[in-house]
């Protein structure tokens, strides 16, 4: 008895016809394979109020994102947290937009505290353990310029589909400068972003 297989790759719904024949007669098989096509969606989300803000040098905690120095010794690291639950575990990452523009500088604290890096936070309720002591080694992003363009990242891309598929609710960076010590005058150089006004924005497929 002969055996055979055929892998096909049709892009629309095909119906297959499979003729077998040998001195006896013949006999055929009819078989149709439907294509269910992945659907791309985008979604909007802005940083939760309630679930963002900053944490101190010295461990105080504040519901207003600060990243930078504010006063005399007063370092902040300012903590965004999206709500990423409608995008189902399965789905398929494709591109991200974060738009930080809407922001508020207060002196120059990217010629003063030199770059800023975005970090990938472990979601978690904002305490004085959520303050990182150094300069991350592994970032989303470090930049030494007013972000006044979304920016566009892989970084942030694969970000997002770790959280999405390991089933988790939310997607939360941290903001820290590389520079964290103060000026003796006290001045302040932060940055303050607005959580209802910071957009993450995600496209990804659903198979």
């Amino acid at each position: 008895m002969s055996e055979g297989s055929r892998i096909v790759y049709p892009n629309v719904d095909t119906n297959y016809i499979i003729t077998a024949f040998n001195e006896i007669g013949s006999t055929v098989s009819k078989t149709q394979i439907t294509v269910i096509a992945e659907q791309t969606r985008t979604v909007d989300v802005y940083a939760i109020p309630a679930e963002s803000g900053s944490v101190r040098l010295d461990r105080q905690v504040s519901t207003s994102p600060i990243a930078g120095v504010q006063g005399a010794g007063l370092v902040w690291q300012a903590f965004l947290s999206f709500d990423v639950s409608m995008i189902p575990a399965g789905a398929v990452i494709r591109s991200t937009s974060l738009d930080l523009t809407n922001h508020y500088l207060v002196g120059s604290p990217f010629g003063n505290l030199g770059r800023i890096g975005i970090v990938h936070h472990e979601y978690g309720t904002l305490d004085g353990n959520s303050y990182a002591g150094s300069f991350p080694m592994v970032t989303l992003y470090i930049g030494s310029t007013d972000p006044l363009q979304p920016y566009v990242l892989s970084t942030v891309t694969d970000a997002v589909q770790q959280q999405v598929s390991k089933g988790a609710q939310r997607f939360q960076i941290r903001f820290q400068f590389d520079k964290y010590h103060y000026y003796a005058d006290g001045s302040n150089n932060y940055v303050q972003f607005y959580p209802d006004k910071t957009k993450l924005s995600v496209t990804y497929d659903v198979p």
